[in-house]
């Protein structure tokens, strides 16, 4: 079975709050182990008066996310990773 590779800036149907201004490798080669779907990751911006958020990028101003086409890889990653996410920013 060939195992999908992560998508940047993708937007599927789950996502989940990394809680970090960027997504850890240790998160990608989770996925890249364990997806059955379609993975990616993205970023939000934290400041509402950013406007364009690449033109103002600030990665202090930002809120990384997976995301995932299949429920299922998405309640997987977040039990497999919830320590590590809770942990972040303390």
């Amino acid at each position: 079975m060939k195992k999908n590779k992560g998508h940047y800036l993708a937007r599927f149907r789950h996502n989940i709050a990394i809680n970090d201004h960027g997504v850890p490798g240790e998160c990608m080669t989770w996925c890249e182990k364990n997806c059955t779907g379609k993975w990616g990751w993205f970023f939000e911006s934290t400041n509402p008066n950013v406007g364009d958020f690449f033109q103002d990028w600030n990665y202090q101003d930002q809120e990384a996310y997976m995301t995932f086409t299949h429920k299922k890889d998405a309640v997987r990653f977040w039990f497999a990773n919830i320590k590590s996410m809770s942990e972040q920013n303390r």
